[in-house]
């Protein structure tokens, strides 16, 4: 369950990462290549791969039509597969996505939207009163960024795409 929670998160931080990116449709090539090898191999872990790569399209086209095609994928995967990694992946998204507000203004009326939102900020305190910063992606998946192991720290926040498909054997097979 807890490897579940960590892909969903790196799915959140590296697509949010890649919607940025001037790479964005290299990027987009080489996942769509990783998800099609995916489907020919029949390895243990493949499956979650799988889902993974979706999750991370499902990211990137957040702000589009298209990420329904790639959330309905994810989540036929993840059933099928008896995963949670798809249930943890919306509460991502519900916790990073704003709501509009109305806000007045001497009578004037708008409608504010900041989109997605993962903000390094949000103060809470711990059993001592100390303040811990927490980001809206773990926190909605019920993670504590301070008992994080170092290979987590660096999977979620240093690993890049190509370092994960070199690790899956798929770098090379998508040139």
């Amino acid at each position: 369950m807890r490897d579940e929670k960590l892909l969903a998160l790196k799915a959140f931080y590296l697509g949010r990462g890649i919607t940025e990116s001037p790479t964005k449709q290299q990027a987009l090539d080489k996942v769509t290549c990783a998800i099609r090898k995916l489907e020919a191999r029949n390895g243990p872990k493949d499956p979650l791969r799988r889902i993974f790569y979706l999750l991370l399209l499902a990211e990137i086209f957040r702000e589009s039509g298209e990420t329904k095609v790639y959330r309905e994928a994810a989540k036929k995967e993840a059933d099928d597969l008896l995963s949670e990694a798809f249930r943890y992946y919306m509460l991502v998204v519900e916790g990073t996505q704003t709501r509009k507000r109305v806000w007045g203004i001497g009578g004037e009326v708008y409608i504010r939207d900041q989109g997605i939102r993962n903000q390094r900020g949000r103060s809470i305190f711990d059993d001592w009163f100390n303040a811990v910063i927490r980001d809206e992606a773990t926190a909605a998946v019920g993670l504590d960024e301070r008992f994080l192991s170092k290979q987590d720290e660096n999977f979620l926040y240093h690993m890049s795409l190509r370092e994960i498909m070199r690790k899956h054997g798929l770098w090379d097979d998508c040139a």
